[in-house]
C-alpha cells in the first residue's frame, strides 16, 4: 500500500514536468536482490528514484497479476549493480496469456493475497505470544521450564 505519509512536492518547482501515477499503475522497485511491485489503487503520486512505474492495459491483464510475474524470481537476473541495485523495466517479462487463463489467475492470485495477509497476521500474532512470554520469565514471574 502507499504511504499517506509521503512527502509533498510541489510539481512546479521540479526541473522536468513529472510522470504522475494512475490508478492500477504498478510501482516497481528493487529490494534487496528482489524486485519489489505494488499497485497504486489511487493515482496521483510523482515516482522518486529507485522507484519506477508501468502502466498496462487492464484489459490484456489485471495488474495484480503483471504485479506477481514482474516480481517473480524469473525477473531477479535483470538486477544489477552490486551497490545501488536497478533494474530496466523493459526488460522485465510477462507471459501472453489466453484470456481465460488471464480471469482464473487473476482470481487465484486475488485469493493468495488474502492467504498472505491472514499468514501474516498469524505470524505477528505468534511473535508478539513470543515476546510476552519471554518478557513474562525475564520478569521472573514464572519458570522457564514449564
Amino acid at each position: 500500500p502507499i504511504s499517506s505519509s509521503l512527502e509533498q512536492v510541489d510539481v512546479g518547482e521540479l526541473p522536468r514536468v513529472p510522470e504522475v501515477t494512475a490508478p492500477g499503475d504498478i510501482l516497481l522497485a528493487p529490494a534487496g536482490g528482489k524486485i519489489k511491485a505494488v499497485i497504486d489503487h489511487q493515482g496521483g503520486h510523482v515516482l522518486r528514484v529507485p522507484v519506477q512505474g508501468l502502466r498496462i492495459d487492464q484489459t490484456w491483464l489485471d495488474p495484480s497479476v503483471a504485479a506477481a510475474f514482474l516480481a517473480s524470481l524469473r525477473n531477479r537476473r535483470f538486477i544489477y549493480g552490486s551497490t545501488v541495485q536497478t533494474f530496466r523495466i523493459a526488460e522485465l517479462e510477462l507471459p501472453v496469456l489466453e484470456a481465460e487463463a488471464s480471469q482464473r489467475l487473476t482470481n487465484i492470485v486475488a485469493e493468495l493475497a488474502f492467504v498472505k495477509a491472514d499468514a501474516e497476521a498469524l505470524s505477528e500474532a505468534a511473535n508478539e505470544v513470543r515476546a510476552a512470554l519471554l518478557s513474562y520469565i525475564e520478569a521472573g514471574t514464572a519458570e522457564g521450564d514449564r
